[in-house]
C-alpha cells in the first residue's frame, strides 16, 4: 500500500520538529516582548555576551550540520566508510559546541550572570539551556546513527538516518534564530 504522506524522516519526526519549533518560537516571542518592554536592561545585559563566542558556537553547529548532511548523502550512496567519517566529524563538532558553551556558562556563573540576576538572564538561561539540552540529545542521536552504520544494524534508514539528521538541523535552525537575537541585535535598532 502506497503511503499518502511520507516526508523524509517519517511523519513522527516532523511532528516532533513542529512541536519543538512552536515551543522555541513561543520562548523567542517572549524574549522579544521582554526586549521591547525593557530595552535599556536588555542592552546593558546583552553587552556581556561576546559576538566572538556567538560566532564560534554558530560556526561549530553549521559545520556539524554540513558534516551530518554529507553523512546522509554518503549513507544513501552506499559509501559507508565516508559516512562514518562524516558522522564522526559531525559528532565532534557538536561536542565542541557543548564544551564551548559549557565553559561559557561556567564563566557567566563565576561573574554572577545567573538566572536569578534579572529577567534578561532568566530568559537567556532558559532558552539557551533548553537549546543546550537539545544539542546533547542531537549528539546522542548522531552517535546512535554512527553506531548503527558501523554495526550495520539500521533497520529503518529513512527514520533513523534522515530523521536523526533532521533533528540535528533543527538544533542548527533554532540557534540561527538565537544567535542574532542574543549576540548581534543588542541595541534598539537593526544595527544594534
Amino acid at each position: 500500500m502506497k503511503k499518502i504522506f511520507d516526508p523524509p524522516g517519517g511523519f513522527l519526526i516532523w511532528l516532533v520538529l513542529c512541536t519543538e519549533f512552536a515551543t522555541f518560537s513561543a520562548l523567542i516571542i517572549i524574549l522579544l516582548v521582554f526586549r521591547s518592554n525593557n530595552l535599556e536592561l536588555y542592552q546593558a545585559e546583552a553587552n556581556h555576551l561576546l559576538l566572538y563566542d556567538g560566532m564560534v558556537l554558530t560556526l561549530s553547529l553549521l559545520t556539524s550540520g554540513f558534516f551530518a548532511a554529507e553523512g546522509v548523502r554518503s549513507y544513501f550512496s552506499k559509501k559507508l566508510k565516508a559516512c562514518k567519517v562524516w558522522f564522526t566529524l559531525s559528532i565532534l563538532s557538536g561536542a565542541f559546541f557543548l564544551v564551548y558553551k559549557y565553559i561559557d556558562y561556567q564563566q557567566k556563573v563565576e561573574v554572577g550572570l545567573t538566572l536569578d540576576k534579572n529577567d534578561f538572564w532568566m530568559y537567556y538561561w532558559l532558552i539557551t539551556g533548553f537549546h543546550f539540552v537539545h544539542v546533547v540529545i542531537g549528539v546522542f542521536i548522531l552517535s546512535f546513527i554512527l553506531y548503527g552504520v558501523s554495526k550495520k544494524i539500521i533497520s529503518d534508514s529513512n527514520f533513523t538516518v534522515r530523521g536523526g539528521v533532521l533533528f540535528w538541523h533543527m538544533c542548527d535552525a533554532i540557534w540561527l534564530l538565537l544567535f542574532p537575537l542574543l549576540y548581534v541585535l543588542k541595541g534598539g535598532g537593526i544595527n544594534g
